[in-house]
């Protein structure tokens, strides 16, 4: 079993790491549109902020769903999938964070068993952090295309 995953430029032609990076990509587009653009999301996502105690309110409150929208973009492509798993981190963190601090029922998406999903979110995002952005992505494409490119990939 040859895995040379940790390569500078090189990610694993995997189907299955692939899958996890559009999933988690198309989770952070939709959350940071819907935190953007939604008023069901946008009430919610100032009480979380108020429950926290967050500095900065209006720097995170317009901030940080562009963020999130932008970097489940570029993850969706495939572009940097390392660097966007690097900075996806924090914000899924922040979310567990919230989810064991925040105990206003009116402060949650989806009901009160959902530090499942930022979990399941970190568990993705390491996945794409050790072996790139895998099958369809624009990492995999720019691997193919360099003339230095490991030989090849077992797993």
């Amino acid at each position: 079993m040859k895995i040379t995953a940790f390569h500078q430029n090189s990610t694993l032609p995997s189907k299955l790491v692939g899958v996890y990076r559009i999933c988690l990509g198309i989770t952070f587009l939709v959350l940071g549109s819907l935190k953007s653009f939604d008023d069901t999301f946008k009430s919610i996502w100032a009480t979380q902020l108020l429950e926290l105690n967050a500095p900065f309110f209006s720097l995170f409150y317009n901030l940080l769903p562009v963020y999130e929208t932008v970097l489940g973009a570029v993850l969706l492509v495939g572009f940097y999938s390392r660097l966007c798993a690097i900075l996806i981190l924090p914000i899924l963190a922040l979310a567990i964070y919230t989810q064991a601090t925040v105990i206003n029922p009116g402060a949650t998406y989806f009901g009160t068993y959902e530090a499942f999903y930022p979990s399941l979110g970190i568990m993705m995002d390491l996945i794409i952090l050790l072996y790139g952005g895998g099958r369809w992505s624009m990492d995999h494409r720019r691997q193919m295309n360099h003339p230095d490119r490991p030989e090849s990939f077992s797993f």
